[in-house]
């Protein structure tokens, strides 16, 4: 009973919150979940607050960082919006663009890149 529930709560997919089963198919797509989960604890970013309705400017661009990223592992903006709060794809889109206009001007967003990638 107690491997049940410790199991259920390392599950990223339930700790995000908002789904309430893991997507079918995401065998490899929980390794991308718990790497965001790692990086947000790099960067001090608390992962609900990644994924919950905050406008504080270092979770939205934790969030346009892990949008970034996992478009470039392959993932539709559907799933990435779905993943980061329930939004539509058109944010995700919209954060996809923000982090790639953020990585050319912002010493300090691309350090948070580079964490991403390293983490």
């Amino acid at each position: 009973m107690r491997q049940d529930v410790e199991r259920e709560v390392m599950n990223p997919w339930l700790v995000v919150g908002y789904l309430a089963e893991v997507p079918s198919g995401s065998g490899d797509r929980t390794q991308d979940v718990r790497k965001m989960m790692r990086f947000c604890e790099i960067v001090n970013t608390p992962w609900k607050k990644v994924v919950g309705p905050v406008r504080r400017r270092d979770y939205v661009e934790a969030r346009q960082l892990i949008s970034k990223y996992l478009k470039d592992q392959g993932w539709t903006y559907r799933e990435i919006g779905e993943l980061l709060g329930k939004r539509d794809h058109s944010t995700s889109v919209y954060a996809v663009k923000a982090a790639n206009n953020l990585l050319d001007v912002d010493g300090g967003i691309r350090y948070k890149w580079l964490k991403l990638l390293q983490s």
